[in-house]
């Protein structure tokens, strides 16, 4: 093969060329000179005065591959389910208040404008991932012994106990309402057992969101008094102690252990029997309740 190169320079240029030329190939090892993907040997150089002749012989090699220049592993692609394990590391790692739409980028290693495609805002990624952890409760009906107010009384239970160890999920999910499959179980059990307590399906409905209402409350509350101590009980109960019996009589015959007696999960389990017990009595096609739709007992007649 012959390679010729122009050379717009004098002979005496051109013989400068020569020794350049002849240095070049003597670089390499015996003479070969690898070029993309080609090998080069060179055998001969010739100067005239207008060009520069090489006199070689060409051998094809195969590529070799490219090699990447990342110096790390390459991003896996985008999507909801992983948007929403980031977003729980860097709940676990952080602490829920630092989660932000500029922060999960960064920890997804991708621009925020990238996660609107999945996630419209962080009020949408905390209604999911309240439907992720509601994948961890048992939403299920299946033991022939547990009655359907019992099923009710230890789903809510259930539930208020998984939002009550999570403060800003608790918080979260009093203006949010979650989305999700598992959330659409949840709602299906409650309707199911109160199908089954007799509440028509208007008020079933009703029902489901005044009980899941009460029980995120008591979540958030238990979860915001978590880190209440002996003494601050202690405060509380001075403060109602010091009622002045003249101005508020009841209070002080009532005194401080009724509004702090019993556990978080006895109150709330009373709390669920008296919303069931009202269920039952007041269902959404009745009348609004007034001052002559009682008997003459004293009971209430709506919805009997």
């Amino acid at each position: 093969m012959l390679v010729i190169v122009e050379s717009m320079r004098s002979i005496a240029s051109a013989r400068s060329t020569t020794i350049s030329v002849n240095q070049t190939a003597l670089a390499v090892s015996g003479g070969v000179c690898v070029v993309d993907m080609w090998i080069l040997s060179v055998t001969n150089v010739i100067v005239t005065n207008m060009f520069v002749t090489i006199k070689s012989s060409v051998f094809q090699v195969n590529r070799p591959e490219p090699v990447s220049r990342r110096d790390r592993p390459a991003k896996p692609p985008l999507s909801r389910a992983a948007i929403i394990d980031a977003a729980m590391a860097v709940i676990d790692q952080e602490g829920a208040e630092k989660l932000t739409m500029r922060r999960l980028a960064h920890h997804l290693d991708t621009g925020p404008a990238s996660l609107y495609v999945y996630v419209r805002n962080i009020t949408e990624l905390n209604a999911l991932l309240i439907d992720r952890h509601l994948a961890g409760l048992d939403l299920r009906w299946d033991d022939p012994d547990e009655s359907a107010r019992q099923r009710v009384h230890r789903t809510l239970e259930d539930y208020a106990q998984l939002l009550a160890s999570r403060p800003a999920l608790a918080q979260a999910a009093l203006i949010t309402w979650p989305q999700g499959p598992h959330y659409l179980d949840l709602l299906e059990l409650l309707l199911r057992a109160l199908h089954d307590l007799g509440l028509d399906t208007p008020t079933a409905g009703r029902a489901v969101d005044l009980l899941l209402q009460v029980a995120t409350a008591s979540a958030a509350e238990q979860a915001a008094h978590a880190s209440v101590n002996a003494q601050d009980l202690a405060e509380l109960e001075a403060t109602l102690g010091s009622a002045d019996p003249e101005r508020h009589p009841l209070l002080v015959e009532a005194g401080p252990s009724v509004f702090t007696g019993g556990s978080p999960a006895e109150r709330n389990a009373w709390a669920v029997d008296v919303l069931i017990n009202g269920l039952l009595r007041t269902h959404v096609a009745a009348a609004p309740l007034t001052d002559d739709t009682h008997d003459t007992d004293g009971t209430c007649s709506v919805g009997r």
